[in-house]
């Protein structure tokens, strides 16, 4: 996988599927390196099968950095297909894990799957920030990318580049190495999961709603906070009006306290 060569891999598989029989664990990291080289080779239905196993067998041993890379591979299938709503569910799903684990390169991994995703305008400038964060996870571990998905990685970043311009390509690119780990996560995990949220109090915050608590906390205004979030001032005072119901508090003084209390 780290040459990009597709028939190297293939014996790699086969040479571990002979070791499974003394090292069980070697299992679902066989099934996912089956995966990608039945995706390599365009055999969609077997990619999928081989990916759905690996899903499986790492869910119920309770390997969360394999279950990871085996949801990030079956967002590559799904993507292929053009499954986006898929995809998207898969590797926020990972990325999830990721924030548990603190699997730093895995993360990046995820956030380069995003970057392949982009639909609307939104999505454009999103994908950038966030090929940007992954660039920069990659630059402090001194890690490269697999050059079996270098093709790929350059094909997103030609085609925003052409979507949105390279001005505001590099604009966003450098936003997004600008961001911590844990406000990429958050900035890339936002608008995910809000059906099981209760409706008041804390927990029923969404995670934009959450960055908007932390950063009137640190005693930012909203235009501020806009900045910081890539959001207009009234998307902001938007956020913070759904949070002054859902907490029943009337200020910011108010919140700056609650949020004080999460911490």
């Amino acid at each position: 996988m780290a040459a990009g060569d597709r028939e190297a891999l293939r014996e790699a598989c086969q040479a571990g599927w002979h070791r499974m029989n003394t090292r069980p664990e070697y299992v679902v990291k066989h099934q996912i390196n089956m995966a990608e080289y039945h995706l390599a080779a365009a055999d969609i239905p077997a990619a999928r099968q081989w990916a759905g196993d690996a899903i499986a067998a790492a869910t119920a041993r309770g390997m969360k950095s394999t279950l990871m890379s085996a949801l990030l591979t079956s967002a590559r299938v799904a993507a292929t297909v053009g499954d986006v709503g898929r995809a998207h569910s898969e590797v926020h799903h990972a990325l999830s894990i990721g924030r548990g684990i603190q699997a730093a390169l895995g993360i990046a991994e995820g956030f380069e799957c995003l970057g392949g995703l982009a639909q609307s305008a939104e999505d454009h400038h999103k994908a950038a920030r966030l090929l940007g964060a992954a660039d920069a996870i990659r630059q402090k571990a001194g890690s490269r990318r697999l050059l079996l998905y270098q093709a790929g990685h350059e094909a997103a970043v030609l085609a925003l580049r052409s979507t949105i311009g390279d001005e505001a390509f590099g604009r966003a690119w450098d936003q997004g190495t600008a961001l911590t780990l844990g406000d990429a996560l958050n900035y890339a995990l936002r608008g995910r999961g809000e059906r099981s949220r209760p409706a008041v109090g804390w927990p029923s915050l969404t995670p934009a709603e959450r960055d908007v608590a932390r950063l009137v906390a640190e005693g930012l205004s909203n235009k501020d906070i806009a900045g910081r979030l890539f959001a207009s001032p009234r998307t902001v005072q938007t956020h913070l009006t759904h949070i002054y119901r859902k907490l029943g508090i009337t200020s910011r003084v108010q919140l700056a306290q609650q949020a004080a209390r999460q911490t």
